[in-house]
């Protein structure tokens, strides 16, 4: 599926987010330690850390992933 919405820096902030989630998960990490990792992570941007605290609250909420799939 092809993504042709404007990159946009909301757009940019989203896929980071997405990214790093994809990181701590593939981790090993457990979730319950996703929001102290984004938290302490001082290499990210405000929005970026924003998005990602918001995905990885929702991360296992089927609209979180009808939100997402499209986006990758």
């Amino acid at each position: 599926m092809w993504n042709a919405r404007p990159w946009t820096p909301e757009l940019r902030a989203e896929r980071e987010a997405l990214s790093l989630l994809h990181w701590l998960r593939d981790q090993d990490k457990p979730q319950s330690e996703w929001l102290d990792a984004i938290a302490a992570d001082q290499t990210l941007t405000e929005p970026v850390r924003q998005r990602a605290l918001q995905f990885a609250r929702d991360w296992n909420n089927a609209t979180l992933l009808a939100r997402v799939v499209p986006a990758l």
